[in-house]
This record gives structure tokens, C-alpha cells and sequence, in this order.
């Protein structure tokens, strides 16, 4: 990152209270609606009543993938919700002091020099169980739609999984939008897989890289698609916002990995790599 991010910066700080207040009024509007609804019934049968329940649904959706997505391109400890234009750095000794404290523009002089990922707050968290439990969110609705979901693990990856060193918040992002994505696509009596692994490194020398794979079967991605999955606002769904594969792609990146897709006949699968630190 250098010194011209800084207007991107500020930029998304004022997105990100932006969004938070239009997502305020969009609550109250929703509420609103659903006040009537419950006091007079009949106005579901009205016309375009239901299409504007809709809409709203989609709009507040939208609003939290674009969330979603600034913060996985500057990190919500860049980005707090809370004081959006406050940046979580320290300032450095020989800050500028002939520019304005007050000044919604300033920022501190190393921010420009310092990565990305260093923003992430990152704790050892035992990540097959979080994966665990973003799994078990899913079943009912696997199970209402005939699809199985299973969880396994290589044994030599099982004891690193642990006590993996991350930013829990996002990688349990990661496997939600990862998950969700492969529940849409796939189909009844079809399966979904999580499957943890571990590759070696470039040499025999290096650690070993974590690997995260989510499949399902039953679904094809053609290869012109394929090109394009990680494009923001691509999307080949009736409402989506296209944004849930390309925030995964940069929640990844910040952690230090990549990730790719692939598909087969009668499958899709994402593989994501990580690092050890």
C-alpha cells in the first residue's frame, strides 16, 4: 500500500458510516412495514405489496456484501464501525505536525507503509471446530433441500487446526460465504464436503501450507464463468449481489493465501492455501 491509498482510505471510512446509516433507516422502514402487516393482513394481497417486501430484503442485503466487502479490503480495525473515520495505527514520532488534528483527512504517516494484513487482529483459535459450528448452521437447510454436508479432516492436519493463528471473525466469513455458495449450487441427494489438509512447501525446508477445501457436487461451472467468479458484481444468480466469492478472495489474501476454483463434470471445488505463521 502507498501513499495514494490514503483517499481510498478515507473514502471507505465514509462509505462505512454511510452504510451504517442507511442501514439504520432501512431497519426502520422494515419494521414499519411489518407493523402493518401484522395489523392488517390483507395488505399482503395488495398489489406489488409482496415485490416491495422483496426489495427491501435485496436492499439490505446488498448493503451488508458491500459492507462486507470494503472491510475485506480494509480491515474493520482500519474501518471501526463504531468511529468509522478513526484509523487503528499508531501515530508515528515524526508525524506532520503542520497538518490540522481536526483535520477528517489526516492520516498517519505509517499507514501508507504498512501492509494490509498487519491490521488483522489475529488470536491461535482451533479452526476445525469453528469450522464445526459454521457447519451446523447449515444442516436444517441441507437437510430440507437433500443434501448432505460433511466435515473431515486429514490426520496430520487435525493437531495444527487447533491452534491456528487468524483473524476467527473473518475466517468464519470465509467459510460461510464458501459454504453458503456451494448449498446454492448444489442439488437434492448431492453432498457438500469441507475437507482440511495440509501441502508441503516449496522446499523440504519451508512449513508445510494449510489447505481448505469446500466441494459439492452436483453442479457444473462453465469455463467462461469460471474466469470471472471472483469479479465484485459478477454473478450469474437472479439476486445476487456478487459479492460473496470476491470478499472471500480478499479475506483470504489478507491472511496471506490464495485461493482457486475448479470444476468437473459433476463438481465444484474451491481450494483455499494458507500459511503457518
Amino acid at each position: 500500500m502507498n501513499a495514494s491509498n490514503t483517499t481510498d482510505i478515507t473514502a471507505a471510512s465514509f462509505f462505512t458510516r454511510a452504510n451504517h446509516e442507511i442501514r439504520n433507516m432501512m431497519t426502520l422502514i422494515r419494521g414499519s412495514l411489518q407493523l402493518i402487516e401484522t395489523k392488517h393482513p390483507h395488505v399482503r394481497a395488495f398489489e406489488h405489496w409482496m415485490q416491495t417486501m422483496d426489495n427491501i430484503r435485496n436492499l439490505n442485503e446488498l448493503l451488508t456484501d458491500l459492507s462486507d466487502y470494503i472491510h475485506s479490503v480494509y480491515p474493520c480495525e482500519m474501518l471501526p464501525d463504531e468511529d468509522p473515520m478513526h484509523l487503528s495505527i499508531p501515530m508515528s514520532a515524526d508525524a506532520d505536525d503542520a497538518q490540522s488534528e481536526d483535520s477528517p483527512s489526516r492520516v498517519p504517516n505509517t499507514l501508507a507503509e504498512t501492509p494490509l494484513h498487519m491490521f488483522l487482529r489475529k488470536e491461535y483459535c482451533d479452526l476445525y471446530r469453528l469450522a464445526r459450528s459454521v457447519c451446523s448452521e447449515f444442516q436444517e437447510d441441507a437437510f430440507s433441500k437433500g443434501i448432505s454436508i460433511s466435515l473431515n479432516s486429514q490426520p496430520d492436519a487435525l493437531n495444527s487446526l487447533q491452534s491456528f493463528y487468524c483473524s476467527p471473525p473473518k475466517m468464519q466469513r470465509i467459510l460461510v460465504n464458501l459454504i453458503k455458495n456451494a448449498l446454492e449450487a448444489a442439488t437434492s441427494g448431492s453432498t457438500v464436503e469441507v475437507l482440511f489438509s495440509l501441502t508441503p512447501g516449496e522446499d523440504r525446508f519451508d512449513t508445510p501450507n494449510l489447505v481448505l477445501e469446500v466441494r459439492n457436487t452436483g453442479s457444473h461451472i462453465p469455463s467462461d464463468v469460471l474466469n470471472q467468479i471472483f469479479t465484485p458484481y459478477y454473478t450469474t444468480k437472479a439476486t445476487g449481489t456478487g459479492l460473496g466469492l470476491p470478499i472471500v478472495k480478499q479475506l483470504v489474501e489478507l491472511h496471506g493465501g490464495t485461493i482457486t476454483v475448479s470444476s468437473e463434470d459433476n463438481s465444484v471445488t474451491f481450494r483455499m492455501t494458507l500459511p503457518f505463521d
